[in-house]
């Protein structure tokens, strides 16, 4: 192409739709590295201005739909982990259990702080293991909104480093409360003489 070249709008249009289309399916550790560049980087105001008009009234057709789809499902997803998924949990991880991790943390999200309202918190599996509680791994669990558990699905190496961190570090290795022990929080609240922190990353 010549320097200067310019595109007329039927062309420009028909270049838009064909990248549309695309589907770029990215490695571990590009993933990794673009995480780690955008971390904690706000987009600035004029780029989600633009963003936000370039979107507004534009709708997909159901072919795009369609194939847009079946280009991020299963394997092709940027999600995928080779389908484990579909592996069981631990017959001990169950709701009884579940509900002692969450008043261990005193019912707030480790990550952020957001408090329980009716919608319960998750329980994240910090070693990603399923089956934690069954096998000889050492149990490691934390409390974390919608949100928060999100966002541990990308770059799963920090993640389990960083929950790892803050169990051992403040919880001196505990992450949930034993039958009969709720009483737990609240002496280690009296202990340290100050409210549970969070550990979330400034956004």
């Amino acid at each position: 192409m010549k320097k200067g070249f310019i595109h007329s709008e039927e062309t420009k249009e028909k270049i838009r739709a064909k990248r549309a289309l695309q589907v770029v399916v990215h490695s571990e550790e590009t993933r990794r590295k673009i995480g780690n560049a955008n971390r904690g980087k706000p987009r600035p105001p004029e780029l989600r201005a633009r963003l936000s008009a370039a979107l507004k009234g534009r709708k997909q057709t159901d072919e795009h739909i369609r194939k847009n789809r079946e280009g991020h499902s299963g394997c092709k997803s940027v999600m995928w982990k080779g389908g484990i998924s579909f592996e069981p949990y631990c017959v001990k991880f169950n709701n009884e259990f579940k509900e002692r991790v969450r008043a261990f943390f005193d019912y707030c999200c480790v990550e952020c702080g957001t408090p329980q309202t009716n919608v319960k918190l998750h329980i994240h599996h910090v070693n990603f293991n399923k089956q934690s509680c069954c096998d000889n791994t050492k149990p490691i669990f934390v409390a974390l909104c919608h949100s928060c558990h999100s966002k541990t699905n990308y770059d799963r190496e920090y993640w389990e480093q960083h929950f790892t961190e803050i169990i051992n570090g403040y919880y001196e290795g505990r992450c949930y409360l034993q039958k009969g022990e709720l009483g737990y929080m609240y002496h280690l609240k009296q202990k340290e003489n100050k409210p549970l922190p969070t550990f979330g990353h400034a956004t």
